[in-house]
């Protein structure tokens, strides 16, 4: 079973969150705009980093999914404009999360 920690989860547009999957991987997430992001990448790498590797640097590949050699971005549309309640936010969050699990299992095979 996939254990998220959410570090942070606050604002509204942007609604913004902070966290980790299993104790080995990062994730930030943020809806604005009408557009959200999820971006997933190993621990070390901080908001900073995920910054400076969204949207540049990264290519991108089928079903909206876009990575580079570091980090996988999730995004999609925002109905709401980054004004996503907690739980909405926990449960888009959630979804990416799997998704995210499911790629690095194609990676290690």
């Amino acid at each position: 079973m996939t254990h998220i920690h959410i570090d942070r989860l606050d604002g509204s547009s942007p609604v913004q969150a902070t966290g980790t999957i299993d104790g080995r991987w990062a994730f930030y997430f943020r809806g604005r705009h009408g557009r959200w992001q999820f971006v997933a990448g190993p621990r070390e790498l901080t908001v900073d980093v995920f910054d400076r590797h969204y949207p540049k640097h990264l290519i991108e590949v089928q079903l909206g999914f876009e990575q580079d050699d570091r980090v996988l971005v999730l995004q999609g549309d925002d109905d709401e404009q980054g004004y996503l309640d907690d739980e909405v936010a926990r449960t888009m969050i959630d979804v990416c999360v799997q998704q995210f699990v499911a790629w690095i299992r194609t990676q290690a095979s």
